[in-house]
């Protein structure tokens, strides 16, 4: 079974109720993208305090399990106001200092780590992190992407409050802006630190680039 709950506006308890349900069903083996790093510590945001319950749930279930901790996604380029500003403007615009250094990861490579956790028979509970294979700032990012589209892009760092307009949903654009505000004030929150090599020894699969990423999606990030 693959389990995923909602970053924003996901619950815990959620994952309770399927865990509860699989034990019921005999299921022998959950593979959790946890959508982010789980901390040995409360934050103060429920999205990430939650992780650590969800572990606790699975390691009480006897269920073999995998659960993976992803970066921040690629495809957060392709909100539709970020890829617009790309395509009319030449602009990358993310919520992010320039002093942030991350690990982006594909949702494709997400998935493939997904499959290849269910395709070892012999693989035993696993708890790991996840990312894509380098290591940028925005401008890096920005400068990656240049290269696929054939233009040069600059980085722009998004006001947190603007990215919430962007994003919000479901009256959650406070919770989303004091995210961010909190990487403006502190950009170790954000900077990775993923042994990219172990977890491709663990699992293996074909990572994505940021530039193959913006090459794949050319058209989305294109005026015309």
């Amino acid at each position: 079974m693959f389990l995923l709950i909602s970053f924003f506006a996901g619950r815990a308890a959620q994952a309770e109720t399927v865990i509860a349900a699989a034990m019921d069903q005999g299921v022998r083996r959950i593979v959790w993208n946890a959508t982010g790093p789980i901390l040995p510590f409360d934050t103060g945001n429920p999205s990430i305090d939650m992780r650590r319950g969800i572990l606790a749930a699975l390691e009480a279930s006897g269920i073999s399990f995998v659960a993976l901790q992803p970066t921040v996604y690629m495809e957060n380029f392709l909100i539709p106001a970020i890829a617009q500003e790309v395509a009319t403007a030449d602009v990358l615009a993310y919520p992010m200092p320039e002093a942030v250094r991350c690990q982006w990861i594909s949702h494709l490579d997400a998935a493939s780590y997904a499959v290849a956790a269910f395709a070892d028979p012999d693989l035993e509970t696993l708890v790991i992190e996840i990312a894509g294979p380098e290591k940028l700032s925005g401008s890096e990012i920005a400068e990656r992407f240049g290269r696929a589209l054939g233009r040069q892009i600059t980085f722009r760092p998004m006001p947190p409050e603007e990215f919430a307009r962007a994003i919000s949903f479901d009256g959650n654009e406070e919770a989303i802006i004091g995210y961010y505000r909190g990487i403006f004030e502190s950009p170790d929150m954000m900077t990775t630190h993923v042994d990219h090599e172990a977890a491709l020894a663990r699992l293996p699969i074909r990572p994505v680039s940021i530039q193959d990423f913006a090459t794949i999606h050319r058209d989305l990030l294109t005026a015309g």
